[in-house]
């Protein structure tokens, strides 16, 4: 009995220092997550957006490509540059289309449609020229939260990766917010990459 006791006596301490040390280890790993969440959302959005999601970018390094011109000059392509400017143009010409001038009379791509479709390209007379004149105004805040509040649901989200789901779920110093930017982006008439 003396033995298990003093074995409680000894175990019990050690257990608790244990678990003061686990709960402290936890908690500088949030902290330090949290502290790059914050950083993440100054430099980086889309990673800190990925994280919020758990989402895993993956990417595809060409560090090299086969250049097959034709089959005396194939070879493989090291320079990170050409690689870039050889990579662009396999996939502007992957499908056999390339952007050549069809309504230009002087073109030698000119296409013998054109003149079918021409007039169909032509102003519209009946369309009042002020028509567009306001398309570039600030909408007002309560217009911002009537446009978000009507975006279709379950939509495939863009590059940013955010849903109009999202959007609207935003909470009023967020849509305040995303407001001031967009106001930002029409005063401006510069729209930011990220």
């Amino acid at each position: 009995m003396y033995l298990t006791e003093l074995k409680s006596d000894i175990i019990k301490p050690m257990q608790a220092k244990q678990q003061i040390i686990s709960r402290t280890e936890n908690n500088e790993r949030i902290l330090e997550f949290i502290k790059q969440r914050n950083e993440n959302f100054k430099n980086s959005p889309t990673k800190m957006i990925d994280s919020c999601l758990e989402r895993n970018r993956k990417a595809i390094v060409l560090d090299r490509i086969m250049i097959h011109t034709d089959i005396p000059n194939q070879h493989l392509e090291l320079v990170p540059d050409e690689i870039k400017k050889q990579t662009a143009s396999h996939f502007q010409t992957i499908a056999g289309s390339t952007n050549r001038d069809v309504s230009s009379y002087n073109s030698p791509n000119l296409n013998p449609n054109w003149n079918n479709w021409e007039r169909h390209y032509d102003p519209i007379e009946t369309i009042d020229n002020d028509c567009y004149s306001g398309i570039m105004d600030i909408p007002t805040y309560d217009d911002w939260l009537l446009t978000l509040k009507h975006l279709p649901d379950h939509k495939a989200p863009g590059p940013s990766k955010i849903t109009n789901e999202m959007l609207k779920k935003l909470g009023p110093k967020m849509n305040r917010f995303l407001y001031t930017i967009i106001c930002a982006c029409f005063i401006s008439s510069f729209t930011p990459t990220q």
